[in-house]
């Protein structure tokens, strides 16, 4: 259909719908196929030197193959644990 057939911000909720579902998707493979997982936490900041978290997903099964996902890109208020660890679970 091409990006001139929808605004800018239909097209962004497009996309997001479509990560969604790939994401449940995805944690119900991990769940029935009882993979084991690992979040790995990486700190950056933007140009405007505001702090965020990327998540990536390492995912290994039996055969000790492992995968490397991009799982989520958060913006910080703060830099404390407790806020690292809440915007953990809120991205879930």
């Amino acid at each position: 259909m091409g990006v001139w057939l929808h605004s800018r911000k239909t097209a962004v909720k497009i996309v997001d719908h479509i990560a969604k579902d790939i994401k449940n998707e995805l944690f119900t493979k991990i769940i029935e196929q009882n993979l084991k997982i690992c979040v790995i936490v990486d700190e950056a900041s933007t140009i405007s030197n505001k702090p965020v978290l990327i998540f990536f997903l390492k995912i290994e099964d039996d055969c000790d193959v492992s995968l490397i996902i991009f799982f989520d890109l958060v913006k910080l208020e703060e830099q404390g644990a407790e806020q690292i660890y809440a915007s953990l679970l809120k991205s879930w």
